[in-house]
């Protein structure tokens, strides 16, 4: 890494081809939040660290609002590219290598998988969880296949692995045979959307737009997928009724469109309760500062979290939060929170009567929960990717980190053009439809 005499930095791969608006749960969110701060980082900005960007071309426009110029932003599913791969197909041609490993010192991936097409570069890989070998029952057996493969080859290739928690650190280190050495912990934060409760009107705004307006609630912030857990806090909610007890709605965000999904929310509306169950659905990131605002108390029971950002939202939003008492969440909630067994729904209609009728309760969570949710910080999060990124490529860092700033990539949206709504809904909507249909058919 020397020209013309000088040391330059390291040149450094970001590959977000994962990032799929509305698809990627909160790693979607992390990767916003953590490159808000990357992108405005001195040596991003100045050049001394050459940053290149793989991302979703629907999210090209997105990043090239607010990017410095000395950031290269590439896209792998743009219509041109996959016209020449379709041409390269039909001709029968090969397709040269679009990405140039050697032009790399190191890359980062975030959602625990290295692409076969930049296998050559060393790589330090985010692995969030190994829910997978945990709870294999939860996912169809292709996308299983897919994700144990991964990450075996995570273990085997990454040259180092980070991870938001102690307990996911020694969950690696455990099931997937990886020396301590390799595996390093760095917490997430909440985004900074979550940095103040909105005003009482925006608030109103909201509930209004989802039709909650006037009613108790308690929120599960989560997608409907089986870890999440629904049924068991559905059930606390039979409970609760059938002991007579005034009964909340439950509101709970997340896709419907699967079928673990649509099953649930039948047995819900099949269910003497059906009026206190109100799916909305995926909601976008600017509502649920609105809604947790809101809510009686944030319930998330799930059965297996790598970290549980929604705990550190609610806490940062002034919401009382019933949680489970495993996995990671005790270690990020530590006494901010009401736990309980996630299995067992006695114990979160317990935990939700207490927190009704205890004096007291309610507001020692309230300041517990700011306090404990200030203590996790994105601009350490970056100082710790950074560290390995440098490490693993034999840099050395800067002395001075320079001012804290952050990048707004969310305000980089641009205008609604045709060309523009092309490529961030129209295109990336028909190739996904497509891709699924061609791998269905070779099932």
């Amino acid at each position: 890494m020397f020209f013309g005499g000088a040391m330059l930095g390291p040149r450094v791969l970001i590959d977000l081809r994962w990032m799929i608006p509305g698809r990627s749960g909160g790693l979607e969110v992390a990767a916003f939040s953590f490159l808000g701060r990357l992108l405005a980082r001195p040596e991003v900005e100045t050049g001394a660290m050459a940053l290149t960007i793989i991302v979703p071309w629907e999210l090209i426009d997105q990043f090239n609002a607010v990017a410095p110029p000395s950031v290269a932003l590439l896209s792998r599913d743009s219509l041109g590219s996959d016209a020449l791969r379709v041409v390269h197909a039909l001709t029968g041609r090969r397709q040269r290598g679009w990405l140039d490993e050697r032009n790399f010192d190191i890359a980062y991936t975030m959602n625990g998988r290295i692409s076969a097409d930049i296998s050559d570069i060393p790589t330090v890989v985010l692995i969030s969880d190994l829910q997978h070998l945990i709870f294999p029952e939860f996912f169809e057996k292709r996308d299983l296949t897919l994700r144990k493969a991964a990450s075996a080859d995570v273990a085997r290739r990454a040259r180092h692995i980070l991870t938001i928690s102690e307990f996911s650190r020694q969950e690696i280190v455990r099931l997937l045979g990886v020396d301590p050495s390799r595996v390093s912990r760095s917490y997430l934060a909440a985004d900074p959307g979550f940095e103040r409760r909105p005003p009482v009107s925006e608030q109103d705004g909201v509930l209004s737009r989802y039709n909650i307006s006037e009613q108790r609630y308690l929120l599960i912030p989560a997608q409907i997928w089986p870890h999440k857990n629904h049924m068991a806090v559905i059930n606390a909610l039979y409970k609760l009724a059938r002991s007579g007890r005034d009964l909340p709605m439950l509101v709970s965000t997340g896709r419907a469109d699967s079928p673990f999904a649509q099953e649930l929310m039948a047995r819900a509306a099949a269910s003497e309760f059906a009026p206190h169950f109100r799916f909305l659905g995926f909601c976008p990131q600017d509502d649920l500062a609105g809604l947790y605002s809101g809510a009686e108390a944030v319930v998330f029971c799930s059965l297996y979290e790598g970290f549980g950002m929604p705990v550190l939202e609610a806490m940062r939003m002034g919401c009382p939060v019933i949680a489970s008492n495993t996995t990671s969440i005790p270690e990020v909630s530590g006494d901010a929170a009401l736990l309980v067994d996630p299995t067992d729904s006695d114990a979160i209609a317990d935990a939700i009567i207490r927190l009704q009728d205890e004096p007291g309760l309610r507001e020692r969570l309230v300041a517990a929960g700011r306090a404990r949710a200030e203590a996790f910080c994105w601009d350490r999060h970056c100082d710790d990717v950074l560290a390995r990124l440098y490490e693993a490529c034999g840099s050395t860092p800067p002395s001075k980190p320079g001012e804290r700033r952050v990048v707004n990539l969310k305000g980089g949206r641009v205008a609604s053009t045709l060309g523009v709504r092309f490529r961030t809904i129209t295109y990336p909507r028909w190739r996904r439809r497509l891709l699924v249909r061609l791998r269905r058919s070779g099932d």
